[in-house]
């Protein structure tokens, strides 16, 4: 369903905007298309990734230790496409992935899938309202995402424009508009054990989170049965 009512269109605007490319002789507007050709691929990609993670199971995706791409590895390279897409919309900052485990799939249980799609929907999230709420500029925005032993960690910070500085308003900024709604993904991580906060501290939005590699409360059961 998601193949047949999604990627049609995705790849449709794909070759309108690469045969506008072709056709089009005034600069300003070859790169409006260029952009438009380059983000509709981006997306089409993301969506073709979502139906190869929901065509398998979970228990294929522990067996093959998450795929050939350890989640390091696909961490690096969703935060450089971030990275380029934020540099493309005068967007620059520091963005960086921190592995201090090593592991090619840390995500464990029955909902590891589950685990690994929060843990890339909350940085999808967090680089999407950079994007839409952020200042343009340089060294505007810093986005560190930890792999520690039990947990991951995602850590960002942005600078706000002038007009959405000074909103204390909790709700508001957990119902932010353009992404998925920070509220829903808080409400996913709290539910996997983990934690969530997002606030502005002078004016810097700041987001943090922690979601777990497997339930807590089962790492807890299995620890007391070995003392048993």
């Amino acid at each position: 369903m998601i193949h047949d009512s999604v990627t049609g269109d995705l790849s449709n605007i794909a070759r309108v905007s690469q045969r506008q490319l072709r056709r089009c002789g005034d600069p300003e507007q070859a790169e409006a298309w260029r952009q438009i050709n380059e983000q509709s691929r981006r997306v089409l990609d993301g969506v073709h990734a979502v139906i190869r993670q929901l065509s398998t199971t979970d228990d294929d995706a522990n067996a093959s230790g998450g795929g050939d791409e350890g989640l390091s590895e696909t961490l690096h390279e969703r935060v450089a496409a971030w990275s380029r897409r934020l540099s493309e919309a005068g967007i620059r900052g520091d963005a960086r992935v921190i592995d201090h485990i090593h592991r090619p799939m840390p995500f464990g249980g029955k909902d590891a899938a589950a685990r690994q799609s929060c843990l890339l929907a909350i940085i999808d999230e967090t680089f999407t309202n950079i994007m839409r709420h952020g200042r343009r500029g340089d060294a505007v925005y810093t986005v560190a995402i930890t792999l520690g032993e039990r947990h991951a960690e995602i850590v960002g910070m942005n600078e706000l424009p002038d007009g959405e500085r000074d909103n204390g308003d909790i709700d508001a900024i957990l119902d932010l508009p353009g992404g998925n709604g920070l509220r829903l993904h808080r409400e996913e991580i709290e539910g996997l054990g983990g934690t969530m906060s997002v606030g502005q501290e002078d004016d810097s939005w700041v987001l943090y989170a922690r979601v777990p590699y497997a339930d807590p409360e089962q790492g807890e059961s299995r620890a007391r049965r070995r003392f048993r």
